[in-house]
C-alpha cells in the first residue's frame, strides 16, 4: 500500500515536475517505476507484447546507424549516434488513451544524431531524409521553436525498408541540446556557456513564478495544490503570439486563459481575440501551433461569464481578483442576493441567521475573514460558492434547534416531576415513572449516582435506563420523547454506587501510594486502577480509579481531596 502511495505520488507530481524542468531521462526512469507498481498486471502484458518486436527493433535500429554514421562521414559531419527504445508508461499512454495497437506506435525507437552546431542540425537532415521516406506530418522542429521547458531538436519520423519496415524516429541536436534535454534546468549550472544571456534563466523559469503566485489566489494548501496541478502538470497545447513566442496552456484554454497568461492587465482589458488572423469568439478552444492575437481597449472589463469560459486556474484567479477589487460594494449586494436566493431554495431566510454572528463565526475562521460583507463580497465575485456558506449555516441552525428542542424537555420533565405525588423506589434507589416493576439499570455512558438529577429512557428488551441530565447523549435520547420517562432517586436508594475518577500528574517516585492513601483514608476501596503515561509527553502521567460511593456529594469530597496530592495538575470524573 505504501508503495503504491510513493508511486502515486510520484507519476502526479514528481514526474511532471521533471518534465517541467527538462529532464527528460529522469522523468522517463520515474514513469516507468511508477507504471510497474501502479499497473502491475498491465505492465507484464506490454513488457510480453514488445518481445516479438524486439529483434526487428534491434536490425531496424543497428542497420539505421550504420547508414547515417556512413552518409555523414562521407559529407563530413562529426556525430555521435545512440539509439534507445521508447519508454513502457509512454507506450501504454498510448494504446489506453489514444487507443492505439502497438503497430500504430510509430516511435517505438529513436535514434540520437548529436552534431558540433545548429547548421549542421540541418545539414543532417536533409542527409537523413534522401536516405528514407520521411513520414507526413512528424516533422517537429523544436530549434526554431522550442519547448517551454527548453527542450530544442529536431524530429522525424522515417519509413525503413522502402516503407515495408518498422517506421524509426531520428532525433537531431547539439552537445548542448543534448545536456538540456537529460538534465534540463540542472544543465544551466553544470555548463555554464548554455546561458545565452544573463536572464535566460530567468526567463525559463517564468512557469514556476506563475505557479507559485497562485498561492495567494488559494484558500486552503489542498486547493493550491490542485490549482497547480490543473495548470502546469496536464496536458498541454501549445500556441504562439504574433512574435512567435511559444505558449504552453492546459488543455481546453481559451484566448482568455492566453490573455492573463501574457499578462493580467492584457485579461482584464480583452474585447476581441484573433486566432490565426480571423476573429473567435472568446470560448474558442485554442489548438497546438495556433496565432492568437489579443485585442484590448481600456474601457473593456472582464464579466462574470468568463469564470465559466476559462479552462487554467490562474486566469480565474486573476478574474476573481479584479472583481474582489473593482465593484465591492456591488460584489456584496450581488453576494448577498445569491445567498438569500440559495437559502429559500432550502426553506430558510437569510434574516433568521444575520442577527447571530456565532453562525459566521466558523465560516470567517475557514476562510480568513473578519466580517459578514467579506462573505458576501467573495460569494459575489466568485470566490466561494453559496453552497459553502448555507451548508454550514444550516448545520449550525439543525444543532441550535436540537439543542433547544432538548432544553425544552428537560424542563417539562422538571416541572411534570416537580407537580408528580410522591411514588416508591424499586431495587435500584430509583423512582421510575409507570410500572415500578419494570427493570431498572444505570447507563455507562453518565454514570449517574444519588445527587444527580436525572432521566429514564425506556430501551427495547432492556427495561429502562436511568441517564444523567447532562449525559453527552441527552440530546440523541430527546429526539424520541415519547420514550423518555420521568425518574428520581428514592429514599431508598441503595448504599454504593461505582464512580471512575481520571487523575492528571506530573510523575514522580510516591504518587500512586499518595493517590491510593486519599480513598484508604475515607474507608473506601479501589476496583479498578490504570496508569499510563501520555504520549504527547512523557513527564505527564493519567491515572483512572474505579471505586463505590453512597452520593454525588460524596464523590465531590473524593476529588476535591485529590486534587490536595502533590503534583496533581488536575481531577475530573469520568463516564463509562
Amino acid at each position: 500500500e505504501k508503495q503504491i502511495r510513493k508511486a502515486r505520488e510520484t507519476l502526479d507530481i514528481y514526474a511532471p515536475l521533471a518534465h517541467r524542468f527538462g529532464m527528460g531521462a529522469m522523468k522517463c526512469e520515474l514513469e516507468d517505476l511508477c507504471m510497474k507498481y501502479l499497473w502491475p498486471e498491465e505492465y507484464k502484458k506490454l513488457e510480453q507484447a514488445m518481445i516479438p518486436y524486439q529483434e526487428e527493433r534491434m536490425h531496424t535500429l543497428n542497420k539505421a546507424m550504420e547508414e547515417i554514421e556512413k552518409a555523414l562521414k562521407e559529407a563530413g559531419i562529426e556525430a555521435t549516434l545512440s539509439g534507445r527504445p521508447k519508454h513502457f508508461y509512454s507506450i501504454y499512454k498510448k494504446t489506453v488513451r489514444q487507443q492505439k495497437t502497438i503497430d500504430e506506435i510509430y516511435d517505438l525507437i529513436a535514434i540520437r544524431v548529436i552534431v558540433n552546431t545548429v547548421n549542421d542540425c540541418y545539414a543532417t537532415l536533409g542527409i537523413i531524409h534522401s536516405l528514407w521516406k520521411p513520414m507526413p506530418g512528424r516533422f517537429k522542429d523544436y530549434i526554431a521553436m522550442p519547448k517551454t521547458n527548453m527542450y530544442r531538436s529536431l524530429h522525424t519520423t522515417l519509413f525503413s525498408n522502402d516503407g515495408m519496415g518498422m517506421p524509426f524516429e531520428v532525433q537531431i541536436r547539439t552537445p548542448e541540446m543534448h545536456k538540456a534535454a537529460e538534465y534540463g534546468i540542472a544543465a544551466h549550472w553544470m555548463y555554464k556557456e548554455g546561458r545565452s544571456n544573463p536572464d535566460d534563466l530567468d526567463s525559463k523559469l517564468a512557469w514556476l513564478r506563475e505557479a507559485l503566485s497562485l498561492e495567494a489566489d488559494s484558500n486552503t494548501t489542498r486547493e493550491f495544490i490542485e490549482n497547480i496541478r490543473k495548470d502546469f502538470f496536464g496536458d498541454y497545447v501549445y500556441v504562439l503570439t504574433p512574435q512567435g513566442k511559444i505558449i504552453d496552456l492546459v488543455t481546453g484554454s481559451t484566448p482568455i486563459d492566453f490573455a492573463y497568461r501574457i499578462h493580467s492587465n492584457v485579461g482584464n482589458h480583452v474585447q476581441h481575440a484573433k486566432v490565426n488572423g480571423a476573429l473567435v469568439r472568446l470560448d474558442y478552444k485554442l489548438k497546438n501551433n495556433d496565432v492568437v492575437e489579443i485585442i484590448t481597449s481600456p474601457n473593456a472589463a472582464p464579466s462574470y461569464d468568463w469564470l465559466k469560459i476559462a479552462k487554467t486556474q490562474q486566469a480565474k484567479a486573476k478574474i476573481r481578483t479584479w472583481f474582489k477589487k473593482a465593484n465591492r460594494e456591488e460584489n456584496i449586494q450581488r453576494g448577498k442576493d445569491m445567498l438569500s436566493e440559495a437559502l429559500k431554495r432550502q426553506g430558510a431566510q437569510l434574516s433568521d441567521f444575520t442577527g447571530k454572528k456565532e453562525y459566521f463565526e466558523d465560516i470567517l475562521k475557514k476562510f480568513n475573514m473578519s466580517d459578514l460583507d467579506d462573505v458576501y463580497a467573495s460569494i459575489g465575485y466568485g470566490g466561494i460558492t453559496t453552497g459553502q456558506v448555507t451548508n454550514k449555516l444550516l448545520e449550525q441552525a439543525k444543532k441550535e434547534a436540537k439543542a433547544a428542542a432538548a432544553a425544552e424537555r428537560l424542563e417539562r420533565l422538571e416541572e411534570e416531576q416537580q407537580s408528580r405525588p410522591e411514588n416508591r423506589g424499586n431495587g435500584k434507589g430509583v423512582i421510575v415513572e409507570g410500572d415500578t416493576g419494570m427493570v431498572v439499570r444505570f447507563a455507562r455512558c453518565c454514570t449517574p449516582l444519588p445527587g444527580d438529577d436525572i432521566i429514564g429512557y425506556v430501551t427495547r428488551g432492556r427495561g429502562v435506563s436511568i441517564h444523567r441530565k447532562d449525559c453527552p447523549n441527552i440530546g440523541d435520547l430527546l429526539m424520541d420523547p415519547e420514550r423518555v420517562v420521568r425518574a428520581e432517586w428514592a429514599n431508598n436508594a441503595k448504599s454504593s454506587y461505582t464512580a471512575t475518577i481520571q487523575v492528571v500528574a506530573d510523575e514522580r517516585t510516591g504518587l500512586l501510594m499518595d493517590v491510593s492513601q486519599v480513598l484508604a483514608g475515607m474507608n473506601i476501596s479501589i476496583t479498578a486502577m490504570t496508569a499510563k503515561v501520555d504520549k504527547a509527553n512523557q513527564n505527564i502521567i493519567q491515572i483512572q480509579l474505579s471505586f463505590d460511593v453512597s452520593s454525588t456529594e460524596q464523590l465531590n469530597n473524593i476529588i476535591k481531596s485529590m486534587r490536595k496530592v502533590r503534583s496533581v495538575k488536575e481531577v475530573y470524573r469520568v463516564n463509562q
